[in-house]
């Protein structure tokens, strides 16, 4: 989290707080959808970002998981679900 947050701080130059803030409540978000789980391994080393541009700067807008399942239903009536291990149509 501490990587993350440092890179997009060095991109929009928003404050730390808001930034921490906004990709913690990402992060669980994701986790809590089952999109990502905890690693405690250590993080690989990643390049240093690039500071933000003091003429124009860009303007950070808190990350958002949008999902979708208005169509989720109709998926799952799909027969190509429902497939034997010789796929989906079976030759006769």
């Amino acid at each position: 989290m501490d990587q993350i947050g440092g890179t997009i701080q060095g991109r929009y130059g928003a404050e730390k707080t808001i930034i921490d803030e906004a990709v913690g409540a990402f992060l669980a978000e994701l986790a809590r959808e089952g999109l990502i789980v905890p690693d405690s391994s250590p993080a690989p080393d990643s390049p240093q970002p690039e500071a933000p541009s003091p003429e124009d700067p860009a303007a950070f807008v808190s990350p958002t998981l949008r999902k979708y399942t208005d169509m989720q239903n109709l998926l799952l009536l799909d027969p190509v679900h429902e497939v034997g291990e010789g796929g989906w149509p079976e030759p006769q």
